[in-house]
C-alpha cells in the first residue's frame, strides 16, 4: 500500500498515483511474460482510492492486521472477483 500526499504534500496526488500505476503496468508486462514461460500465471492488480485514511492496529492480542480505513474496504471485493494466480 502506498500513500501519496502524506507526509510530503503533493500538488496533484491523484495524478501522481495514476502515473505510477500506468508505469507499473508497463514494467510488469515483461515480468508476466517471463513467468508465463516458467509455467506461472501471474498478474498485477492496482486500485486507487482517494480520501482520508486512518491507520492503526486492528485485531486482538497475539494477532491482527493493519488497515487504512479509506481504501481497505474495497480491496477484498476486488480480489474476490479476480482469478487466483498459479501454475498454468
Amino acid at each position: 500500500m502506498i500513500f501519496f500526499n502524506d507526509p510530503i504534500p503533493l500538488e496533484r496526488p491523484a495524478e501522481n498515483a495514476i502515473g505510477m500505476a500506468l508505469a507499473m503496468q508497463q514494467q510488469f508486462a515483461a515480468l508476466r511474460a517471463a513467468w508465463k514461460k516458467r509455467g506461472f500465471a501471474l498478474d498485477l492488480g492496482i486500485g486507487i482510492a482517494q480520501g482520508y485514511a486512518t491507520l492503526g492496529a486492528v485485531g486482538f492480542e497475539g494477532g491482527g492486521s493493519t488497515r487504512a480505513s479509506a481504501a481497505s474496504p474495497t480491496w477484498p471485493r476486488a480480489c474476490a472477483t479476480r482469478p487466483r494466480a498459479g501454475r498454468s
